[in-house]
């Protein structure tokens, strides 16, 4: 028993001491699949995959977390948290859908089908989950090949936004999923923490999008479509087909520094009392 609570009290100290440490530190680089994000050492983190697999299997009810390439912590001011999904190869997306004069229709039809979807995973939790519709509208800025959209839920009556960009590149692209601290925030704020994280992303110098040559793979889907599948949402051939029939999850607050300690302890005590 002394040894735990010795274990208990170095960690804990450990854990919360860059709370109390002062002075400039250097950036984290955090490398992933097909680029670079680079984040402020205080109080930024980058979560260690034991650890976010148990967190979102866990306390979010997710069946798998192979689908992330890194979870981050406070990656600027005003993020809770950022996922970083590993990128997709389905191909060099085209920006020609995102154009049509019919483009608000299918945004219109997609936000449609994500209700039906929100509805049957609030039946199949037993949680009261509704969607109250675009925080804030999908934009695609083509130069910086970037798309930024936000939902807002009402979940068990507490207001939760989650703000999705992707990154295009050469072979597909990188989603980054945020949980931002205030529900609240504005338009324009969603753009400001967006950017605040993604300009410290770098594709790889190979894998950029303007990196894409002649016979390469090109995707089936333009942007509208990426933006369907993104949500949940079967798109082709330039109409809506139907709503996947999966069960859609959405991002709470991870709370992972605090949460820490007490898990690698009960990581601790689990392993001992199994030894013994």
């Amino acid at each position: 028993m002394g040894n735990i609570l010795r274990d208990l009290i170095l960690f804990s100290a450990l854990s919360f001491l860059p709370y109390f440490a002062h002075g400039e530190e250097a950036n984290q680089r955090v490398s992933l699949a097909r680029g670079t994000l680079v984040i402020p050492s205080y109080p930024a983190r980058s979560i260690a995959k034991d650890v976010y697999c148990d967190l979102v299997k866990e306390e979010w009810g997710w069946s798998t977390c192979e689908n992330i390439d890194a979870m981050i912590y406070t990656a600027t001011n005003g993020i809770d948290t950022v996922i970083v999904n590993k990128p997709t190869n389905d191909g060099y997306v085209e920006f020609d859908d995102w154009e049509s004069s019919d483009k608000d229709e299918a945004i219109n039809e997609i936000e449609a089908a994500l209700r039906a979807s929100v509805e049957a995973q609030s039946k199949a939790t037993g949680d009261q989950i509704s969607l109250e519709g675009w925080h804030t509208y999908p934009s695609l800025d083509q130069d910086a090949q970037l798309m930024i959209y936000a939902t807002k839920l009402l979940w068990d009556g507490e207001s939760i936004v989650n703000i999705t960009a992707t990154k295009f590149d050469r072979y597909g692209y990188v989603e980054f999923s945020f949980v931002p601290d205030d529900p609240n925030l504005s338009e324009s704020s969603v753009y400001s923490l967006v950017s605040d994280t993604l300009k410290n992303y770098e594709s790889e110098q190979t894998t950029s999008y303007a990196s894409f040559t002649t016979g390469d793979k090109v995707a089936a889907a333009g942007a509208l479509g990426v933006l369907a599948t993104l949500v949940g949402v079967k798109y082709g051939k330039g109409f809506l087909a139907a709503a996947f029939a999966v069960i859609l999850v959405f991002l709470k607050k991870a709370w992972i520094v605090v949460l820490l300690p007490f898990y690698w302890i009960g990581k601790k005590l689990f392993s001992r009392k199994t030894d013994e």
